[in-house]
């Protein structure tokens, strides 16, 4: 069931239980990611680096701060170090160009800032009581809801632009919308305050894979 309970510390339990799996996973992940480090030469992108400081300075307190525990900074974060790494550096690598897919980043920078922000609901009461500034905290469920459905119709104008600049096909630009909506769909019916872990990381979550999926698919078997 979508709403069945996990709380944070059994959520702490269920990490401590399964430790030499997350451990063993952590290395293997560790050891995969140093090897395309080099052998693709990563090295030499400057952004990664900044990618990499911003999930450090995110996750790690520095002389005790954290830079998500500053007011409204979580979801932008996140965000901007997502469409960093699956966005802007590869078409920098594509291209060696920092204006390639300017457009595209826009639209992924929107999709995750408005997939993010849900998050904020669900972790409302335990950001409050750690004095964390959130969207959700500050303009509470219902105008959060509102600010992720109209980020969502911002990323569909972002959508569209790249269609009438030539960078999308029809096909793609008309796929995309349609998911768009959807996704709002999912979030203002499905986002609200005491869901738990289960609709945020079996189905939020899950939307990310799906767009990519959607768009190989429809790249590779119904475009013309």
């Amino acid at each position: 069931h979508l709403d069945n309970n996990l709380p944070f510390g059994e959520r702490i339990s269920a990490i401590q239980r399964n430790y030499y799996l997350q451990l063993l996973l952590a290395i293997i992940s560790t050891l995969v990611a140093v090897f395309l480090f080099f052998y693709h030469a990563y090295y030499r992108c400057e952004l990664l680096y900044a990618a990499f400081g911003l999930g450090i300075l995110y996750s790690l307190p520095i002389l005790g701060i954290r830079i998500r525990d500053f007011r409204l900074s979580k979801v932008p974060i996140v965000a901007l170090t997502w469409v960093l790494i699956t966005t802007i550096i590869p078409a920098q690598f594509r291209s060696n160009e920092l204006t390639t897919g300017w457009l595209l980043s826009i639209e992924q920078f929107l999709f995750i800032t408005a997939l993010t922000i849900p998050f904020d609901i669900r972790d409302i009461q335990r950001d409050q009581n750690l004095g964390v500034k959130t969207v959700a905290g500050v303009f509470g469920v219902n105008k959060t809801k509102k600010i992720s459905a109209y980020i969502l119709l911002l990323c569909q104008g972002a959508v569209l632009l790249q269609f009438i600049s030539g960078e999308s096909p029809r096909i793609i630009t008309l796929s995309k919308i349609i998911f768009y909506v959807c996704t709002f769909v999912i979030i203002y019916l499905g986002v609200k305050k005491g869901r738990k872990d289960v609709f945020y990381i079996g189905v939020l979550d899950s939307l990310i894979i799906i767009k990519g999926v959607l768009v190989y698919l429809v790249l590779n078997y119904f475009s013309p």
